[in-house]
């Protein structure tokens, strides 16, 4: 099956920051690692009644961050402005005894002292939280930058986290080809009939999924070698072992 694209599909352009409320106080957190503790009580109290059942694991995890270059994930020796670090997850949070994946974070050290931390998402979906860090200079006043760590994350499936594969580079190119073709061609016709845009969003979907699917090893999880990243994916079925 070609490619089909949407009667004028349009590329979403606007930036959703998401402040997490304990980032905009001063706090200690394996995030933050700056500022006051609460009691050992209050922080018991609070990781004992906030954890889902069966997600205790990945909540308590440590986050060991590395100094990184300022594009990338890659590690840099010494003082960088960057840190980097890798959170595991549950491929199917229905199912957190099953198999994970890695998600990536980067962290912008504030330029003067932190007295908190941002955690910024551009949302998308498939926007990388990573690409946005390296940019949040072009985003956020200076006044921000200094006084707050701006951390950033690529979602499952995005960038430097445990990936996606759906089409292949062949059918990419064909894809944002067809694309371009049916913006220029709303563009001259007007409207879209709105039924028919509808159906054309639910066929793309299906069809994009089905590649997604198709492409992507179900059952996978990253192990580091060496680490910290690059990681290779090594597939959990041992009849079928292999790097994906």
């Amino acid at each position: 099956m070609k490619p089909f694209k949407l009667p004028g599909r349009r590329a979403l352009a606007a930036l959703t920051a998401v402040f997490a409320a304990a980032g905009l106080v001063a706090c200690d957190s394996p995030l933050s690692g700056s500022g006051p503790s609460p009691s050992p009580a209050a922080r018991a109290t609070a990781s004992t009644s906030a954890v889902p059942a069966g997600l205790e694991d990945f909540y308590a995890q440590e986050v060991d961050w590395y100094p990184c270059a300022n594009v990338g994930m890659d590690e840099t020796d010494g003082d960088a402005d960057y840190s980097c670090a890798y959170v595991t997850a549950p491929l199917d949070y229905d199912d957190p005894d099953g198999q994970t994946i890695d998600l990536a974070m980067k962290r912008r050290a504030a330029t003067d002292d932190a007295i908190g931390t941002l955690f910024i998402n551009p949302g998308g979906p498939g926007g990388s939280g990573v690409d946005l860090v390296e940019t949040a200079k072009g985003y956020f006043s200076d006044e921000l930058i200094a006084s707050y760590d701006v951390i950033g994350f690529d979602p499952r499936g995005v960038g430097n986290s445990t990936a996606i594969d759906c089409l292949t580079d062949a059918e990419l190119d064909e894809d944002r080809a067809a694309s371009e073709i049916a913006e220029s061609t709303a563009d001259a016709d007007g409207a879209d009939n709105e039924a028919a845009a509808q159906e054309a969003v639910v066929e793309y979907v299906q069809w994009y999924e089905g590649k997604c699917e198709a492409n992507t090893p179900p059952t996978c999880s990253t192990t580091w070698t060496p680490s910290p990243p690059p990681a290779t994916w090594t597939c959990c079925a041992p009849s079928s072992a292999k790097t994906c």
